[in-house]
């Protein structure tokens, strides 16, 4: 049965029924197969606002699994800074962080750059009067060779101003990152 459960897997996958999938891997105990399919649908999952999903299915896999995988450990980690999990979001975030100074996490974000993203986003949220002080907040959008994370640091860069009340400098900031979409 399990090899069907998981040809089965495959084929949700085909179709971006992705938790029908994780389902099925689940019932065969299946958590390398499980991985697979979270690198491939986090980034998916984000984009459509499915935090908690992403968060839940993350959660059922070993630790050591998700924090060596950087394409499951950065969008996890960002899923729980953006549901206010911040205590969780930051020992996950310290833990990759030691992988990586390690050379023991792997993938497309195993790289300074994300990790410092993750850290200004933790730092917008929960020290947003200091975020200003941060050296991401001036230059962010050119340290990242990842696409996402410049234009999202237009959006950090807007939102901080929001916050502030600083509305002619939001909206500013919030076309430049529209801008940048295009």
């Amino acid at each position: 049965i399990p090899a069907l459960q998981r040809r089965a897997a495959r084929w949700y996958v085909t179709q971006q029924e992705y938790a029908r999938a994780l389902e099925l891997l689940r019932a065969c105990d299946d958590h390398a197969g499980m991985q697979d399919v979270l690198q491939h649908c986090a980034e998916h999952w984000i984009r459509q606002g499915q935090l908690d999903v992403l968060v839940e299915w993350v959660s059922q896999l070993p630790e050591e699994g998700v924090l060596q995988q950087s394409d499951i450990a950065f969008p996890f980690i960002a899923g729980l800074l953006f549901s206010r999990r911040f205590n969780q979001a930051t020992y996950f975030l310290a833990e990759m962080t030691r992988l990586q100074q390690q050379g023991d996490l792997r993938g497309r974000y195993a790289d300074p750059d994300a990790l410092q993203f993750l850290h200004g986003v933790l730092e917008l949220f929960q020290r947003d009067t200091d975020f200003m002080n941060n050296p991401l907040y001036r230059a962010g959008a050119t340290l990242s060779r990842h696409h996402d994370l410049r234009l999202f640091y237009r959006a950090m860069r807007a939102y901080h101003c929001l916050l502030n009340a600083d509305y002619a400098n939001a909206t500013v900031e919030a076309q430049r990152a529209k801008d940048f979409l295009r």
